[in-house]
């Protein structure tokens, strides 16, 4: 899976960091690990997907914000893109060349140590550095719409959904089957 930009501060540097435990520092893994620690990403079951299936930490609910669910709150639109326009007048919007880096990467499985993809692979690391940026300064930005305890525990209710068992079935497994017919007695 490619790397993902990182931010451990609401203003310091973003850098990327490979989605490996031996890459990621000390400070990092101790933080992801720490349930003092707030973990906030935009739509965050991307991120602790990522975290719990490459890096082995299972980070409950519970420790996440995700700035989406402020500006929904705010009355914003819940794509990045959007309120990343309307709430970043100072040009920190995401990018819009991302979706096509993503599925180059990300869908395709492009190899970003082949020397072909070189430039792309430069171009991907600095859109998630940006998009690092605009969810940071979104999230900024709408602090003061931090959820109610109430809210928190309804958000936290989700993550008991997080237990669900993936199931892949093949097209031909997934036909459904039509019912027999109920014979006419059995109503009567």
């Amino acid at each position: 899976m490619p790397p993902n930009a990182r931010s451990c501060s609401s203003a310091g540097p973003t850098t990327t960091v490979v989605t490996s435990i031996a890459d990621l520092p000390k400070h990092v893994l101790a933080d992801l690990s720490n349930p003092g620690v707030w973990k906030i990403a935009w739509n965050i079951q991307f991120e602790r997907t990522v975290i719990r299936e490459q890096l082995g930490i299972d980070i409950p609910i519970a420790q996440w914000l995700d700035p989406s669910v402020l500006a929904r709150i705010a009355g914003f639109s819940g794509a990045l893109a959007l309120a990343s326009e309307v709430l970043n007048p100072e040009g920190q919007a995401k990018s819009k060349e991302g979706s096509q880096l993503i599925k180059l990467f990300s869908k395709q499985g492009k190899d970003w140590n082949d020397p072909k993809y070189a430039e792309a692979w430069r171009r991907f690391q600095h859109y998630n550095k940006q998009d690092v940026i605009a969810e940071r300064t979104v999230y900024n930005r709408l602090q003061t719409f931090t959820p109610s305890a109430f809210e928190r525990k309804l958000w936290d209710l989700r993550g008991r959904t997080d237990r669900a068992i993936p199931v892949r079935v093949g097209r031909r497994e997934a036909r459904l089957t039509r019912p027999t017919a109920v014979p006419s007695t059995a109503i009567d």
